[in-house]
């Protein structure tokens, strides 16, 4: 297994050592810090035994550049109302349908399907409704 070594990528020096990450079940760990950030170090994978410096090397840059870019991009809202400017680009997926209503729901809220009996089987159809009264006077 390879052991730490340092390189410059951008006029950034990479310091990258392997660990045995604790929490992590004790595997080794690719570990790295870089010069023009000093807030923390990272572990983005782990080691392997057929890893080179040059594969180290690829990797750590691109996760890296990938953080940054990450660290640029606008803050997406937790909560967002309506489409946002760069959904055109996305796929419009298919709206679901809403569920019908269920028939006895429908039934029950008007006041002449109360005094109507329910159909009992599919070959005897429930008697037409009578219109309700009205209460003229």
């Amino acid at each position: 297994m390879l052991e730490g070594f340092e390189f410059v990528d951008n006029e950034r020096t990479f310091t990258c050592m392997v660990e045995k990450a604790q929490a992590l079940g004790n595997e080794p760990w690719w570990w790295f810090t870089v010069s023009t950030d000093d807030r923390q170090r990272y572990a983005p994978f782990r080691a392997a035994s057929g890893d080179t410096q040059k594969s180290v090397r690829e990797r750590i840059v691109k996760y890296y550049d990938e953080l940054l870019e990450r660290r640029a991009a606008p803050a997406t809202p937790y909560w967002r109302r309506g489409p946002q400017p760069n959904d055109a680009a996305k796929p419009a997926a298919a709206a679901p349908e809403p569920a019908p209503a269920p028939a006895k729901a429908a039934a029950a809220k008007t006041p002449a399907a109360k005094k109507a009996p329910a159909a009992k089987s599919a070959k005897s159809p429930a008697k037409p409704a009578k219109p309700a009264k009205s209460r003229e006077r």
